[in-house]
């Protein structure tokens, strides 16, 4: 999609590319770690978790953008309903909503040095614990930075997309409501997809570990 808007390009270049965790050396010695669980795992998946509950959040606000429908003359209950709901995708409802996904990067960190390291060094070669040691402590921080941004920059671009059209729908504008969500909704749907990719590695991590979780418990 070709896009002369500014700001958007800015979150497509900015927030989008280089989440990438390298999760292939992971991937490698998982078998080991499976065949070896550890209670350690319970605590990175819970945090996974909680990613993925923003993400989730984050793809359900531009889902929830990217379905709304405006015309003149509809219903005062339709009205109201649409109304409420890019009230709840302003800036600020959105800004307080993902504040918490901030601190998540200093618990991954803390928990790879408390219980992951040791696990690692007894079930894994010394190369591969040094690989997995970049993903958790390197890779983890460049991507938990990328994540919080991409919140953030995301955020800030759908929360002023809908609070132009909160403004328009009170002024009855409903030529500048057409264009509005003719322009942003089909980019609400191209952040979706360029976000899965990133989204898919977190997923893809949070599962193994809660299959090493379901390791211990199964034992």
């Amino acid at each position: 999609m070709s896009d002369n808007d500014p700001w958007f390009k800015s979150v497509l270049e900015s927030a989008v590319p280089g989440l990438d965790l390298g999760l292939e050396v992971f991937e490698k010695a998982l078998g080991k770690l499976t065949i070896h669980p550890d209670p350690a795992a319970k605590h990175l998946a819970a945090v996974l978790s909680q990613l993925q509950g923003m993400y989730s959040s984050l793809d359900e606000a531009l889902s929830q953008y990217g379905g709304i429908m405006l015309w003149p003359d509809m219903p005062k209950g339709d009205y109201a309903q649409r109304f409420a709901e890019l009230a709840r995708l302003s800036p600020g409802s959105l800004t307080a909503r993902f504040a918490e996904s901030r601190p998540h990067c200093t618990m991954i960190q803390n928990i790879y040095q408390r219980f992951l390291r040791n696990w690692f060094q007894r079930v894994v070669s010394p190369d591969e614990q040094g690989m997995l040691e970049h993903i958790f402590v390197d890779k983890m921080q460049d991507f938990d930075d990328a994540l919080v941004r991409s919140l953030d920059m995301i955020s800030n671009w759908l929360g002023n997309q809908a609070l132009t059209i909160k403004h328009a729908m009170t002024a009855e504008d409903w030529q500048q409501i057409d264009e509005l969500l003719k322009t942003s909704q089909p980019k609400a749907a191209r952040l979706q997809e360029e976000l899965a990719g990133a989204w898919r590695q977190l997923a893809s991590l949070r599962a193994a570990f809660i299959k090493a979780t379901g390791a211990i418990e199964a034992a």
